[in-house]
């Protein structure tokens, strides 16, 4: 089930986004703004950056959003459904992407350190160039995924031509 995630002054303050950004979204929102894929396109119109990083996404359905260059490090993503999402240029660095479905998203140069996409869904995922150095990419589904130019590692050789690094898989 899918719960109800709002951006409120609250939020833009904990999660560290600047005086002048808080008080624009303010007045333009002064009720909050839910994060779905129509309202991130409003705030997007109205020239207002993706900033979410650490928040508590999971289970949220941003399928088909726009959230190209979002900021997004060490959100909880779990579970988060992202299909034919636009995430090129997006910081999830130690995000949580477990069991997340990106069947079909785009993750071109998107900056994946150190994040946890155990189990997760990346069928036909465009992940040309993205940095996942240090990802837990135990039981993901890579499947038709573009892997070109992608950062990997550093790994230890494993059992057929896969690589093995502290319990996780990941593709060599």
């Amino acid at each position: 089930m899918s719960r109800r995630i709002k951006i409120t002054r609250e939020v833009l303050v904990y999660t560290g986004a600047c005086t002048e950004e808080i008080e624009r979204f303010c007045s333009e929102f002064p009720e909050g703004l839910g994060v779905t894929p129509k309202n991130i396109e409003i705030a997007r119109s109205k020239r207002f950056k993706i900033w979410l990083p650490g928040a508590d996404l999971t289970d949220a359905n941003l399928t088909h959003a726009n959230l190209a260059g979002a900021n997004l490090y060490s959100a909880n993503l779990g579970r988060a459904k992202l299909a034919f999402a636009d995430l090129t240029h997006a910081n999830l660095a130690h995000a949580n992407l477990a069991r997340a479905n990106l069947d079909r998203a785009d993750l071109m140069d998107a900056y994946l350190a150190g994040a946890d996409l155990t189990r997760a869904n990346l069928y036909s995922a465009n992940l040309y160039s993205a940095n996942l150095m240090d990802a837990y990419l135990a039981g993901a589904d890579l499947t038709h995924a573009n892997l070109t130019g992608a950062k990997l590692g550093p790994w230890e050789r494993g059992p057929n031509g896969l690589a093995r690094k502290k319990g996780g898989w990941g593709v060599r």
